[in-house]
């Protein structure tokens, strides 16, 4: 089967209306997807193929952080509960001993705060702050690595050691 990249409003319909104790059937053309399990249907757009990771994933890093996940996602909750854009950026400036979030989102104000991680160079990126929050918590780890190459490259989200398992990040400009 092709992977493809569905809506993101699909997969929780898909979850919340095909039975679980029916067989699930699956049917491809090129723009739609049909899903199909008992009485029920489900057809959807398609977003598109789903690019190559290994592509997109950093084969290596110039700089390493690392940082608590569960303070990391309450630095972005607080720092967003400002922001009313839809992107969701927030600014991460990483030195040896903390990392610096702020989000700006113009009218509504400005919030800063300042977390504990350690990492090997200073760093500034953009990323979106709810996402980032998403990924930690599908890691299940008290400890998260991010590998940083440049400002515009992806970004890698690991339990540290790990390497079979990952998330990659898209940079936002902020």
């Amino acid at each position: 089967m092709p992977k493809v990249i569905l809506p993101r409003e699909t997969a929780p319909l898909l979850v919340k209306h095909l039975p679980k104790d029916e067989t699930l059937s699956i049917s491809l053309s090129e723009f739609r997807i049909r899903f199909a399990a008992g009485n029920i249907v489900i057809i959807s757009k398609l977003e598109g193929t789903y690019p190559d990771y290994r592509r997109l994933s950093p084969g290596s890093h110039k700089i390493r952080a690392r940082i608590s996940g569960a303070e990391l996602k309450a630095a972005i909750a607080r720092v967003l509960t400002v922001n009313t854009e839809k992107g969701n950026a927030v600014r991460f400036t990483f030195d040896k001993t903390s990392a610096t979030l702020t989000s700006r989102p113009g009218d509504a104000g400005e919030a800063e705060d300042v977390v504990t991680a350690a990492s090997d160079g200073e760093f500034v990126v953009g990323m979106n702050g709810a996402y980032l929050r998403e990924s930690i918590d599908h890691l299940d780890t008290e400890e998260i690595e991010l590998d940083f190459n440049d400002p515009a490259s992806p970004i890698l989200l690991r339990k540290p050691g790990e390497t079979d398992t990952h998330t990659i990040i898209m940079p936002m400009r902020v």
